[in-house]
C-alpha cells in the first residue's frame, strides 16, 4: 500500500472516533441545566396554581352550601302552619317548668321565632350554660331559629280531634320518632308537643309521661284546640348556629339541634345535638332588618346586630356574614386582607392561607 494512502485512511479513521470536546459538553450540560430548571419551574408553577384554584374552589363551595342552609332555615323562621301571625291561636303542650326549658325557652318558643346573641355580648359567651358551646370562638355571633315548614312525611287518619284528645292516629308506620316535637296544625289552631309514641307506631302521643328526652309535655289535663277538616301534621325545626372547634381543634360552623327535644345531662346534649356543618368557618357576623315603624308597610327601616334589637318581632330580614378559610397553608406570598362587614379583614402574620368572604341578605317570609 501506498505510504501516503495509508497516512490518509489512519486521519480518517481518526476523525470519525472524535468525541465531543469538554467545552461542547459543558455547553450542552448548562443549556440541558436550564431545560430542566424551566421544567421544574413550570411544575412547580402549575402545582401551585392547582393548590390554590382547587382551595378555592373547596370555599366556594362551602360557602355555597353554608349560606344556602342557612337561608333556608331563616326564610321559613316563625311557620308554624295556620297559626302564622297568630299566637292566640297556638297552643304549646311543652313542659315549660321542665329542665332545659325554663331558662332555656330560646329552644322552644316557636312565637319567639329568632334570636341572635352578639359576639361583643359578654353574655354570648355563657350561652347553653348547662351544655357549654362546643369550642365557641370568641366575637362571632350566634343565631336561633324555629319553625315548623318541615313535612312529617305523616298523615292523620282522622279529620277532627276532641280538646281532650291524647294521641292521634297516622296512616304511616315507621316514619315517626319518639322524643321527636310535632305541630299540629289547621285552620283552628296549632298545637306544639312531643311525641311520647314508640317510633315508627301509627300514633302520635302527648302523653306527659316521664321520658327519656326532655323538655317532656304538660298534664294531659291541657286541652289543646279542637281540629277539623285540613289537620296537617308537621315537624318542629329548632337550631342553634355558632362557630365553634370540632374534637381535632378546627374551626367550623356547627348547628346544635333541639327539634328532638334535649337529653338530660350535658355531656349527651352535646354528644348527639352538636354537629358541624362546615369546616373552615371562621367568623359569622349578623345584622337584623327591623321594622321600627310598625304598620302595615313591613318595611325594613335599619340593620342593627343582635344588642340593639329591642323587639324581636319586629324583624323582618336577617344579613348573614361569613368569612371562610381554607385547609392548606402556602398559599399566597403574603396574609391576605378583603372586605369583610363593613370593614377590613387581615390574616394574621405569616398565615398564608386562603380567605373568601360571603354575605347574603334574606327576607323572613312569615314576615312580610
Amino acid at each position: 500500500m501506498n505510504l501516503h494512502v495509508a497516512r490518509l485512511s489512519v486521519y480518517s479513521q481518526s476523525i470519525q472516533r472524535r468525541g465531543f470536546t469538554l467545552v461542547e459538553l459543558m455547553v450542552a450540560m448548562l443549556l440541558g441545566l436550564f431545560l430542566t430548571g424551566g421544567v421544574i419551574a413550570l411544575f412547580i408553577g402549575t402545582k401551585q396554581s392547582y393548590r390554590t384554584s382547587e382551595q378555592m374552589s373547596v370555599l366556594q363551595e362551602n360557602g355555597r352550601f353554608a349560606l344556602d342552609y342557612l337561608v333556608q332555615h331563616i326564610r321559613q323562621a316563625g311557620f308554624n302552619g295556620s297559626c302564622t301571625n297568630a299566637s292566640d291561636l297556638f297552643n304549646n303542650l311543652l313542659d315549660e317548668s321542665a329542665t332545659g326549658y325554663a331558662g332555656y325557652e330560646y329552644r322552644y318558643d316557636i312565637i319567639d321565632f329568632i334570636r341572635g346573641w352578639d359576639g361583643d355580648d359578654a353574655a354570648t359567651a355563657g350561652l347553653e350554660a348547662s351544655a357549654p358551646l362546643n369550642g365557641y370562638v370568641a366575637e362571632t355571633d350566634v343565631l336561633i331559629v324555629k319553625h315548623a315548614a318541615m313535612p312529617s312525611g305523616l298523615t292523620p287518619t282522622v279529620d277532627s280531634l276532641a280538646s281532650d284528645a291524647i294521641s292521634i292516629g297516622v296512616n304511616e308506620t315507621g316514619v315517626s320518632n319518639k322524643s321527636a316535637i310535632y305541630v299540629i296544625s289547621s285552620g283552628y289552631g296549632c298545637d306544639l308537643f312531643q311525641n311520647t309514641a314508640a317510633s315508627g307506631a301509627a300514633t302520635l302521643s302527648r302523653d306527659s309521661s316521664a321520658s327519656e328526652r326532655g323538655p317532656e309535655n304538660k298534664a294531659t289535663s291541657v286541652a289543646i284546640n279542637n281540629h277539623f277538616d285540613g289537620m296537617v301534621v308537621r315537624r318542629f325545626y329548632s337550631g342553634l348556629y355558632y362557630i365553634g372547634t370540632n374534637n381535632d381543634g378546627k374551626i367550623g360552623l356547627r348547628e346544635r339541634l333541639f327539634s328532638d327535644g334535649h337529653a338530660k345531662d350535658s355531656v349527651s346534649i352535646i354528644a348527639d345535638s352538636d354537629q358541624e356543618l362546615i369546616a373552615g368557618v371562621v367568623d359569622m357576623q349578623i345584622e337584623y332588618g327591623v321594622d321600627t315603624i310598625g304598620g302595615e308597610d313591613r318595611l325594613v327601616n335599619r340593620y342593627v346586630k343582635a344588642n340593639e334589637v329591642t323587639d324581636w318581632s319586629q324583624v323582618l330580614a336577617v344579613k348573614v356574614s361569613l368569612l371562610l378559610r381554607s385547609d392548606r397553608t402556602n398559599l399566597v406570598e403574603s396574609p391576605m386582607s378583603l372586605p369583610f362587614e363593613g370593614g377590613v379583614f387581615t390574616a394574621d402574620d405569616g398565615d398564608r392561607r386562603l380567605y373568601q368572604a360571603f354575605t347574603t341578605t334574606v327576607a323572613i317570609r312569615n314576615r312580610l
